[in-house]
């Protein structure tokens, strides 16, 4: 959605949608789910290399996403409401890079 009319009314659209019992699930996205149009730096975890500025590719998606596409959580949990502290707090990473640091990942600032 990248008009102001539809992106504005988001949460009307989707509740409407929603109601019909056609439509079993609804969610955003900021990009196609199989391109990264954004990347964060600014993360680190223990024995990361010195100097080293790891470049993460970021999708942003409302809550609801992972529910929306079926997607399968290995370990942890999915986005929730419940979770929400800010829209930017909450991470997913793929096997591939989570593999060696996911349990010390963390943002810098």
């Amino acid at each position: 959605m990248t008009t102001p009319d539809l992106y504005g009314h988001y949460e009307a659209m989707r509740s409407d949608l929603l109601a019909t019992n056609v439509v079993d699930n609804m969610a955003r996205i900021i990009s196609p789910g199989n391109k990264c149009w954004t990347t964060q730096i600014g993360y680190s975890w223990h024995g990361m290399a010195p100097g080293m500025q790891p470049s993460f590719g970021t999708i942003g998606v409302t809550e609801d996403y992972g529910k929306t596409i079926n997607w399968q959580i290995k370990e942890g949990r999915d986005f929730s409401k419940d979770f929400l502290l800010t829209p930017i707090l909450s991470f997913l990473m793929n096997r591939c890079k989570a593999h060696g640091h996911k349990k010390y990942c963390r943002r810098n600032h």
